[in-house]
């Protein structure tokens, strides 16, 4: 396993890095833009993890290079995850709000590596979305975040709109705009359900 790791500060570069290179072995840090895409020319990474505030080239620009050659990346930040975020492009697969406990990345880069490796599909409103796409099947993109909410729906589990509610709010957006064939509403005693035109 081979992470890229890039983070502007040089003391926090080398917390995450420790943080990492336990689970994951091989650690390649680097904490600016152009070091990022000067690594990623050199060779094949299996995941990232990036600071969004990274000097020189902008983290959107290497966003833009990962999800071209299918590189899983979490993206750490300062400000907690919004629908808007969650709205834009590209998306990362996953964002991280500072602070964290090493645990909660470590969980969550392990959660977008099985998404992305996973051969699973499930159905929505009769169209295959497969996991390891990170998309609707319109092709809109979607992080883990919101998969992890799409899934627990068509499971019919319960789910905290404390956790979700950003989710939940992105993915309706998306429906609305994207895939008109879905949505999400909140159904008295019987909490949040997936609808679909096929129901």
């Amino acid at each position: 396993m081979r992470v890229l790791l890039a983070a502007p500060d040089r003391d926090l570069l080398q917390c995450y890095q420790k943080i990492l290179e336990e689970p994951y072995g091989n650690v390649v840090a680097a904490f600016d833009g152009t070091q990022v895409l000067e690594l990623l020319a050199e060779g094949d990474f299996d995941a990232a993890v990036l600071d969004r505030e990274l000097p020189r080239i902008g983290h959107r620009t290497i966003l833009e290079l990962l999800r071209r050659e299918n590189i899983p990346v979490i993206v750490l930040q300062d400000s907690p995850v919004t629908s808007s975020l969650l709205l834009g492009e590209p998306l990362a697969n996953a964002y991280l709000p500072n602070p964290f406990l090493p645990g909660e990345l470590l969980s969550l880069l392990q959660n977008v590596l099985e998404k992305a490796a996973s051969p699973e599909s499930v159905w929505l409103a009769g169209q295959e979305l497969r996991l390891s796409a990170f998309q609707l099947p319109s092709g809109k993109s979607i992080t883990a975040g919101e998969l992890d909410t799409l899934l627990a729906l068509l499971a019919g589990k319960a789910l905290d709109i404390g956790e979700t509610g950003v989710y939940i709010s992105a993915l309706n957006h998306k429906f609305a705009k994207h895939f008109r064939k879905a949505g999400i509403s909140y159904l008295a005693g019987e909490g949040f359900k997936l609808v679909t035109e096929n129901e």
